[in-house]
């Protein structure tokens, strides 16, 4: 069993073993559609043992983002020892949130986070809170200049940018070097892109509603997608407004757009099938919506900032619609699979070209955007969860980052 090792009694024993079964699950599952029989039978406990040391499935998801927390925290303690300085530490620290030092009841960390804000959201709050101390407290105790940018800035840029390798490289399986893309995040986070940008433009205007924007992108014609179709997504848009998806039923879909259930079944299989084409909508509306928003940046630092400016604006408008997508992940994999790949071929396609254009510096265009998206969604999450009100100062701290990277700030006087 790998890990940080210490002293174990069969209480500890049996508890890692019920946390590294619920791990397992977790990966290839959402917490809904593991039973504790599931997990018992993983881990070879019985099921009454179970109870010996958990009041339910609840007290284990708990406990198990309770263990996780503290084995990060210690994994981050001895790493720090080192003092192999800030550049290193940076490396290091995204190293530790990609691989979790290989522990396999932590390399479900990520996905169970993911996951924790549709669970329990007072306790999401609490624990990306306590996530974010844990960095915020190491960073400003090897040298951060908080004077000319807030450590929390950079907290979520490690975070965000190991959360996505993970997502990437373990769950998609897209292949792709791990190695490169902690380097690549690493160089991202202490150099920037190498365009020194003075100001930026952060006027930004409100998103519409989706509805509005896929009819002004003429979305179901690019997709294709027939007018019987149209009638039962636009109405499950109506219906998701005010549920998630995987409560919502077929019923109230149909009732919406006016049609009998069977009416659903000569369109659709099933309601996965549905999810689907949502999936789908959503994210081709979102790149061209994204697309539009920064037309007017005058090179690749104000085009990543005005980006996620737009983008907090897009799920700010949109969220209880935009959280289909991060919900289709603990549905069906495949479909969060299709909707991320397709974001990342744009993002790298993009980057190539901002390669040659504005010679940025030449990382690989995958590995970067797989980091530009990772922080993208953490300071989203931040917004969402944390209820953060000076998100405006996030996003220009990260035009810092992408301007000067932590180097050229700490050369700044």
């Amino acid at each position: 069993m790998t890990g940080l090792a210490y002293n174990k009694n069969r209480k500890d024993i049996v508890k890692e073993k019920l946390i590294e079964a619920f791990a397992k699950l977790s990966l290839e599952k959402s917490f809904l559609d593991i039973t504790i029989k599931d997990i018992t039978r993983t881990s070879g406990i019985s099921t009454t043992a179970f109870y010996n040391y958990f009041s339910s499935k609840d007290d284990l998801l708990k406990y198990y983002v309770d263990y996780s927390l503290r084995s990060i925290e210690k994994l981050v303690d001895v790493f720090i020892k080192y003092r192999l300085g800030l550049s290193s530490m940076i490396r290091g620290l995204i190293h530790i949130f990609t691989t979790f030092g290989h522990d396999e009841k932590l390399l479900a960390f990520h996905r169970v986070f993911r996951e924790f804000e549709f669970l329990k959201k007072d306790l999401a709050e609490l624990y990306y809170t306590k996530l974010l101390d844990v960095l915020d407290h190491v960073l400003k105790f090897n040298g951060i200049p908080e004077d000319k940018i807030d450590p929390k800035t950079i907290s979520i840029s490690i975070i965000g940018s190991a959360e996505f390798i993970h997502l990437f490289r373990r769950l998609f399986n897209t292949s792709g070097d791990i190695s490169t893309d902690i380097e690549v995040a690493g160089d991202l986070i202490m150099k920037g892109l190498g365009i020194k940008t003075l100001s930026i433009n952060l006027q930004i205007k409100d998103s519409k509603d989706l509805k509005e924007l896929i009819e002004e992108y003429n979305i179901y014609k690019l997709l294709k997608i027939p007018e019987n179709k149209q009638m039962i997504i636009s109405a499950a848009l109506d219906v998701l407004t005010n549920k998630s998806f995987r409560d919502s039923k077929i019923y109230e879909f149909m009732d919406k757009a006016g049609y009998s259930i069977g009416m659903f079944y000569k369109i659709y299989e099933s309601k996965e099938d549905l999810l689907k084409d949502l999936v789908s909508i959503i994210g081709k509306t979102l790149r061209r919506y994204l697309t539009m928003c920064t037309l007017e940046a005058k090179d690749p630092v104000e085009r990543e900032v005005m980006g996620t400016a737009c983008f907090l604006s897009f799920i700010k408008k949109n969220g209880t619609i935009y959280r289909i997508v991060r919900e289709s992940e603990y549905i069906n994999i495949d479909i969060a699979k299709s909707y991320y790949t397709a974001f990342l071929r744009s993002y790298s396609r993009r980057i190539e070209t901002d390669i040659e254009r504005y010679r940025i510096h030449i990382y690989k265009p995958e590995s970067l955007a797989i980091s530009l998206m990772g922080i993208n969604h953490m300071i989203g999450l931040v917004g969402m969860i944390l209820k953060e009100t000076d998100i405006i100062n996030f996003i220009r701290d990260l035009a810092k980052i992408y301007s000067n990277g932590i180097i050229g700030l700490q050369e700044m006087k």
